[in-house]
């Protein structure tokens, strides 16, 4: 099994978050303090050096005010089967 940080499904969820973050009209910056993390937690996600875990994801998407399921459900629509 391939590593999920390389996945075309890791790629979708990061476009997904991106988008979701300039949406709210939020730069790196801003966000990380929301955050409370450096920016670079921003941009190292946002560029596939690092994972988020499930608790990560949500509190990413609690502070952005976007439903996980909503993304979930559009990860899950755009899922591939990447054995």
């Amino acid at each position: 099994m391939k590593k999920s940080i390389n996945s075309e499904n890791n790629k979708t969820l990061i476009e997904i978050l991106k988008r979701e973050r300039k949406l709210k009209g939020v730069n790196q910056e801003e966000f990380a303090k929301r955050l409370d993390k450096p920016q670079s937690f921003i941009s190292k996600v946002e560029t596939s050096q690092r994972v988020l875990d499930v608790i990560e994801f949500i509190k990413v998407l609690k502070k952005l005010e976007v439903n996980p399921i909503k993304v979930l459900e559009e990860l899950l629509n755009n899922f591939i089967d990447e054995d």
